[in-house]
C-alpha cells in the first residue's frame, strides 16, 4: 500500500487523477486486492468528482466481503442510493455484490426492496440476480418469499435448486426438502454435493436417519468418488442421529479429512454422552483448529461437567489459540452452570479489553452468568447499559429477578418488556410466574396466567401449570387450581 500511495501521489502532482481509467484501477487494487486498503479506496472515491458503474460495483463489491456487517450493510445502502441519484442505476454485477451483503446482515427489508429495483430494471430473468435475491430470502427464514422467487426463475440451475432445498432444511422440513430433490433428479438434474450436504442436514436436524440411510445409499451407487463436504454431513447426520458406528465408518472410510471431519465426529461422542471417547478423537487430531476446541468445550458444557470445559479453556489459551465469540459463549455458560464467579469476572474483563462491538449474544452470556452467579446488581447494571436488546436480554434479567425472590420487580421488567415492543414468550412466562410464585402474587400471577393465549398469543405449557401449580399451593387455594 506504501507503493500505490506513492503512484497516487505521483499522478496527483502529474494532473493524472482526472483520467477515469487510471483512477478506476487504483480504487479496484486497493478494495479488492488483499494487500490493499478498503477505507482508503473509499477516500479515493469519495475525492473523485464522477464516479462510474465500475466504480460502484468494485467498491461494493469489496464491501460485500468485508467482515464488519453493520458498516457494510449500511455503507452499501449509501452507496446504490447515491448511484441511482447520479443517474446509474444498477446492472446485474451490482446486485448480485448488493445481495450477498444483505443476506449476510439478514437485512429482509432492504432485499425486499432491491427486489422490487430488479424488476423494475428487468433484471428479473437473469438467473445468477435471482439466486443472490434467493438466496437472501432462505438466509433469512423467508421460504415463501423465497419459492416465489424460485418459481420466477424462467431456467433454473442448480444453485436455484440447492438453495430451496437448503431454505426447507434450515425449517427442518425433510419432506418438502426430499420432494424438491425428487423433481429435480425427475428433470436430470443431477446433485451435487451441496445438494446432498443439505440433505443430510435435514435428516440430521429432524433426526430422519432413515431417510439419511437411504439417501447414503442413492450416494453410493451413483458416485465413486465421496466429496469432502459430503463426508463430513455423513457423519455429523449419522452422530446427531446416535449411530456412533455408521459415524465412526464414515470417518474411517474418508481419504482426505479436513478439522471439521474431526470435529463432526468428536460431536458426535460427546452430544451422546462419550466424552472419553471424544477426548480421545480430540488428542488424535493432527491440527487443532479454534472450531474443535469450542466444540469440546461446548460438549463438556452441554454434558453438565463445567469444570473440565474451563480446564479445556485453560488448555486452549496455553497453546496460543485466540478465543473467539463462541468459545467466550461456551465459557461463561460453563460458569454459570458452575457459579464460578472468579473465572466468569476473567471472562467478562477479557470481552472489556479485547473485544470493541461484543455481540448480542455475548452481552446477554455476561449478563446471564453474573446473575446466576449470584451478582443481580452487576447483571441489572449490564442490562441498563446495553444499547442493544433483543427478548432474550429481557428475559435473562427476569428470570434472574425471579430467582432471587424480587418479585415486583420480575413484573416491572415485564412490562417495560412489552411496553417497549418486544415480543414476549413461553420462556419470558416461566420467568414471570415463577417471580409470582417465590413472593406470593397470588393475583398477579393469576391475571397475566390467563392473558397468555388471547393477549399475548403463548400457548400454556406444562412449566406454565407447574408454576401456577405451585402458587396456588402457596396460598392453599384448591378450587383455584382445580378451575385452572
Amino acid at each position: 500500500m506504501s507503493q500505490l500511495k506513492q503512484i497516487h501521489a505521483q499522478l496527483a502532482v502529474h494532473g493524472l487523477l482526472s483520467d477515469t481509467l487510471t483512477f478506476s484501477g487504483l480504487i479496484s487494487f486497493c478494495s479488492l486486492n488483499p494487500n490493499g486498503d478498503l477505507h482508503y479506496a473509499r477516500q479515493l472515491f469519495d475525492g473523485f468528482t464522477a464516479p462510474n458503474r465500475f466504480m460502484y460495483n468494485t467498491l461494493i463489491r469489496a464491501y460485500s466481503n468485508s467482515k464488519e456487517t453493520k458498516e457494510t450493510l449500511e455503507t452499501t445502502v449509501i452507496l446504490i442510493r447515491r448511484m441511482m441519484a447520479e443517474g446509474l442505476p444498477p446492472n446485474n454485477f451490482t446486485f448480485p455484490f448488493v445481495l450477498k451483503t444483505f443476506a449476510e446482515a439478514l437485512a429482509f427489508l432492504e432485499a425486499v426492496l432491491v427486489h422490487s429495483m430488479i424488476i423494475k430494471t428487468g433484471y428479473g430473468s437473469q438467473v445468477f440476480v435471482m439466486n443472490a435475491l434467493l438466496h437472501v430470502y432462505v438466509v433469512c427464514g423467508r421460504i415463501i418469499s423465497a419459492h416465489k422467487v424460485f418459481d420466477e426463475i424462467p431456467i433454473k440451475s442448480i444453485v436455484s435448486w440447492n438453495s430451496m432445498i437448503d431454505g426447507y432444511s434450515r425449517l427442518c422440513d425433510c419432506t418438502r426438502a426430499f420432494s424438491l430433490f425428487g423433481v429435480m433428479r425427475r428433470l436430470g438434474l443431477e446433485p451435487d454435493e451441496f445438494s446432498l450436504a443439505s440433505l443430510f442436514s435435514v435428516c440430521a436436524q429432524s433426526g430422519n436417519v432413515e431417510m439419511g440411510r437411504l439417501l447414503h445409499s442413492y450416494l453410493l451407487m451413483t458416485c465413486n468418488d465421496e466429496d469432502l463436504v459430503v463426508g463430513n454431513a455423513l457423519i455429523d447426520m449419522y452422530g446427531k442421529c446416535g449411530e456412533l458406528q455408521s459415524a465412526q465408518t464414515c470417518f474411517d472410510r474418508m481419504l482426505v479429512r479436513n478439522a471439521v471431519s474431526w470435529t463432526s465426529l468428536i460431536c458426535a461422542y460427546a452430544k451422546n454422552g462419550l466424552l472419553e471417547f471424544a477426548r480421545k478423537c480430540f488428542d488424535q487430531m493432527p491440527e487443532r483448529t479454534i472450531g474443535t476446541w469450542n466444540a469440546m468445550i461446548d460438549c463438556h458444557v452441554y454434558q453438565d461437567c463445567c469444570q473440565e470445559a474451563l480446564d479445556l479453556y485453560e488448555c486452549m489459551q496455553s497453546s496460543g489459540i485466540i478465543p473467539n465469540e463462541a468459545t467466550l459463549v461456551s465459557v461463561l455458560s460453563a460458569c454459570s452452570q458452575s457459579g464460578n464467579m472468579v473465572m466468569g469476572k476473567r471472562i467478562h474483563d477479557y470481552i472489556v479489553q479485547n473485544i470493541a462491538n461484543p455481540s448480542l449474544t455475548l452481552l446477554n452470556s455476561t449478563v446471564d452468568m453474573y446473575a446466576k452467579c449470584g451478582h443481580l446488581d452487576i447483571a441489572h447494571s449490564l442490562f441498563r447499559l446495553m444499547k442493544v436488546k433483543n427478548s432474550v436480554s429481557w428475559n435473562v434479567v427476569i428470570a434472574a429477578s425471579a430467582v432471587h425472590g424480587n418479585a415486583w420487580d420480575a413484573v416491572e421488567l415485564f412490562r417495560s418488556m412489552v411496553g417497549q415492543g418486544f415480543l414476549v414468550d413461553s420462556i419470558t412466562f416461566i420467568g414471570l410466574l415463577s417471580a409470582c410464585n417465590h413472593g406470593g402474587l397470588l393475583d398477579v400471577g393469576q391475571h397475566y396466567f390467563e392473558a397468555m393465549d388471547d393477549v399475548y398469543n403463548v400457548a400454556k405449557e406444562i412449566e406454565h401449570y407447574a408454576c401456577m401449580v405451585d402458587l396456588f399451593n402457596e396460598k392453599d387455594t384448591s378450587v383455584e387450581l382445580l378451575n385452572c
